[in-house]
C-alpha cells in the first residue's frame, strides 16, 4: 500500500508566498500564525500555506525543527472548526511523508493519537475532515510498528469498523451494492486501507478478532460488487487468514467460502492468486478440509490450478 500524499491546493499565493521565495524566519511566522485563534482567517492562511510546504522535504524538516507539529497536533482538537481540523490534518499527513522517524514524532506528541482518531470519529457528517484524518492514520501506519501498536492501544479499530458498514435493508444475502454503503467508496477504501497496515502486526490480528463484530463486519463486505473495494477487502481476509486458527474459524462461521469460491470466477490474475491463497490458508486447519470439499472449493481450486 503506498502512502497518500495530499495534492497542493490551487489557490494562487502571493509572491512572497512561494516555497521558492520562503525562508526560516517566514516560516516562524506562519507557524506562529497558525496559532492565531483569535484570528481565524489569518490563521487559515498560514495554515494553507504551511501544508503546502509541508509537501517539500526541505520545507518539511525545518517545519519539524521549528516544532510546528505541536502547533498542527493543537489545531486537531475538537473545539476547532471542520476546515481548520481537516488543514492541520492535511499538514501532518505530508509531513508523515518524510519518513517513520516523523511519523513516530507525530504519534508521541501528547494528544495527538487521541486528537487524530476523534477526528475519524467524528463520522455522522462525513465531512473533510473524515477524509484527511483517514489520509494521517494510512500514512502513520504505513511502515512504522511502534505508531501500528499506539493506535490500536487508543481504539481505533471500533472507530474504523462504521465506516464499512452498509444498509442492511438494500444488501441481499448474496451482494452488497455499491449504493448500500453507509460512506462514500473512497471512505470506505480509506477504512480498509488502515486496516490493512494495522494487520501487518501479527499480534493485531487477533486484537481486530477480539472486537465484537468485527470479523463478521469484514465477512459481509466481501460480497460488495465493486471491484475496487473488493480487492482491498480480500486483502484484509489473506491477512487475516493467515496466521491464527482461531481467527480463521471465526471467518469461516460467517458462511464467506461460498461468497469466495463465486468470486474465482474472475479474469484478475492477482485475484485469482489471494483467493488460492485464502483457500489454502483456510485448508491448513484440518476441520476445515473437510467444509472445503462440502462446499465445494476443491473442484474450482483444480480448475484455478489448470488455467494458471
Amino acid at each position: 500500500m503506498s502512502q497518500i500524499r495530499s495534492p497542493f491546493l490551487e489557490e494562487k499565493q502571493d509572491k512572497d508566498e512561494a516555497p521558492e521565495m520562503m525562508d526560516k524566519s517566514k516560516l516562524r511566522g506562519i507557524i506562529a500564525g497558525i496559532k492565531l485563534d483569535e484570528k481565524p482567517l489569518k490563521q487559515e492562511l498560514c495554515l494553507r500555506i504551511l501544508l503546502n510546504l509541508a509537501a517539500e522535504e526541505k520545507w518539511g524538516l525545518l517545519i519539524i525543527e521549528l516544532d510546528g507539529i505541536h502547533s498542527l497536533v493543537r489545531l486537531l482538537e475538537p473545539n476547532f472548526t471542520e476546515i481548520t481540523k481537516m488543514l492541520a490534518a492535511w499538514a501532518l499527513a505530508n509531513l508523515s511523508l518524510l519518513g517513520d522517524r516523523v511519523s513516530a514524532m507525530i504519534c508521541r506528541t501528547p494528544g495527538a493519537l487521541e486528537n487524530i482518531i476523534a477526528l475519524v470519529n467524528e463520522q455522522s457528517d462525513n465531512g473533510p475532515d473524515l477524509e484527511k484524518g483517514l489520509c494521517l492514520l494510512t500514512n502513520l501506519t504505513e511502515k512504522s510498528t511502534s505508531c501500528r501498536n499506539a493506535i490500536v492501544d487508543h481504539g481505533v479499530i471500533p472507530i474504523i469498523l462504521p465506516l464499512l458498514s452498509f444498509n442492511e435493508m438494500i444488501a441481499s444475502a448474496n451482494e452488497v451494492p455499491i449504493e448500500s454503503l453507509d460512506f462514500p467508496l473512497d471512505i470506505a477504501i480509506l477504512a480498509c486501507t488502515v486496516l490493512h497496515n494495522l494487520f501487518l502486526e501479527p499480534d493485531i490480528h487477533m486484537k481486530f478478532a477480539n472486537v465484537p463484530g468485527a470479523v463478521a463486519q469484514i465477512a459481509k463486505i466481501l460480497t460488495i460488487n465493486n471491484t475496487e473495494i473488493e480487492d482491498e477487502v480480500l486483502n484484509l481476509t489473506l491477512q487475516l487468514t493467515s496466521l491464527d486458527e482461531a481467527v480463521r474459524t471465526e471467518i469461516i462461521k460467517h458462511d464467506v467460502i461460498g461468497h469466495l469460491i463465486h468470486k474465482l470466477n474472475t479474469e484478475d490474475v492477482s485475484r485469482r492468486e489471494n483467493l488460492a491463497k485464502i483457500f489454502c490458508n483456510i485448508g491448513e486447519d484440518e476441520a476445515n478440509k473437510e467444509l472445503l470439499a462440502n462446499e465445494g472449493a476443491i473442484l474450482p481450486m483444480v480448475d484455478l490450478l489448470k488455467n494458471d
